[in-house]
């Protein structure tokens, strides 16, 4: 099952209000059906995940390319089950349905206004709104 998806690589300013957020990543290389952000910086080749319901970015360091970046660290187990969590994916996709181009499955509400993030919960929608409207929520 496909746990996320790269994109022609977008300024950063497609995720809205996180813009001033994500310290020296200026692109976005993709988005996890669950509406993390993977993040890029142009100037040292770093890559980083952008975490939205915690409000938290972890750095991975340089790599050559986005496939270095994809083989070394979206494909690695550990990060597949934290990150990821393909058996929740796979309850939330039987109930939610399959997503289109820039969909994501969405909790509602939202984990850090009181959703349980149970699978009957989710819903779908466009990536790029989703990750404003969480931003907002935090207050950014």
């Amino acid at each position: 099952m496909q746990m996320y998806e790269l994109i022609e690589p977008e300024t950063i300013d497609c995720i809205g209000c996180w813009e001033g957020n994500t310290q020296q990543f200026d692109m976005v290389v993709g988005y996890s059906l669950f509406g993390h952000i993977l993040l890029f910086a142009t100037e040292s080749n770093e890559y980083a995940v952008l975490h939205p319901f915690r409000q938290s970015m972890k750095q991975y360091g340089a790599f050559e390319n986005t496939e270095s970046f994809e083989n070394e660290v979206l494909k690695d187990e550990g990060f597949i089950e934290y990150v990821f969590e393909p058996e929740h994916l796979q309850l939330v996709s039987e109930h939610v349905g399959l997503l289109e181009k820039l969909e994501v499955y969405i909790p509602c509400p939202y984990p850090m206004v009181g959703g349980s993030c149970e699978p009957d919960t989710y819903s779908k929608g466009n990536v790029w709104v989703f990750i404003e409207l969480v931003g907002q929520t935090h207050g950014l």
